[in-house]
């Protein structure tokens, strides 16, 4: 079981979720289950967002419950329940679960990223959340969709298009392009850690 236990703070309206649930096809096997170390990508992951003192949560699919439950108690996991492909899956699935949260999401592949971006992150959430639906980093003109955070405000929005047949693009930055998005542009010295795993052959490079 993990050593990370969830964060019990109820007046924090922000939760953290690790993304997990992606098919992973080009690399071959689970990315949240690979290791650097002795830990896996997700546990990894989630010390990361230690840091931050919010509630941490995992989002997989079912056919991932079986290894996940070895690594993290039963109540720390978030199943894919939204008829929809790609990360959208996981995060509306998340919404579906904490609708009065908003939340901070991460992919479990993102091993590169800094505590201090992180904190940025949070910062910036706590100064705009009232004012925008969703908070990311622009990478050279580029959103990076799988770091961000998404408030329970704005995911209504999205959600209710979806159940009314009305959301156009299953896909993040489709999402964040018709919410009212604040955009932090990463200085070049951050573009290494929003580098991809998505072959084998990307690690160690």
């Amino acid at each position: 079981m993990s050593c990370n236990p969830i964060h019990s703070d109820s007046e924090n309206k922000l939760l953290a979720v690790v993304m997990c649930g992606g098919k992973s096809l080009r690399m071959g096997t689970d990315k949240g289950l690979m290791k650097t170390g002795a830990k896996t990508w997700v546990e990894q992951a989630v010390d990361k967002l230690e840091a931050l003192h919010a509630s941490i949560y995992i989002s997989i699919n079912d056919s991932q419950f079986d290894e996940y439950k070895e690594l993290f108690p039963l109540e720390q996991l978030v199943f894919d329940e939204v008829d929809v492909p790609g990360p959208l899956c996981g995060l509306l699935s998340a919404h579906s679960k904490f609708p009065d949260h908003d939340l901070l999401i991460m992919a479990c592949d993102m091993q590169d990223i800094k505590d201090e971006t992180l904190s940025t992150l949070k910062s910036i959430y706590e100064d705009k959340a009232g004012e925008h639906d969703f908070m990311v980093f622009s990478n050279q003109g580029e959103m990076e969709p799988l770091l961000g955070v998404y408030t329970a405000e704005g995911l209504a929005k999205v959600f209710k298009l979806f159940l009314a047949r009305k959301l156009e693009r299953f896909s993040m930055k489709h999402v964040l392009e018709i919410g009212n998005t604040y955009i932090a542009e990463l200085m070049p010295v951050q573009y290494e850690e929003f580098r991809n795993y998505n072959e084998k052959s990307d690690i160690g490079k």
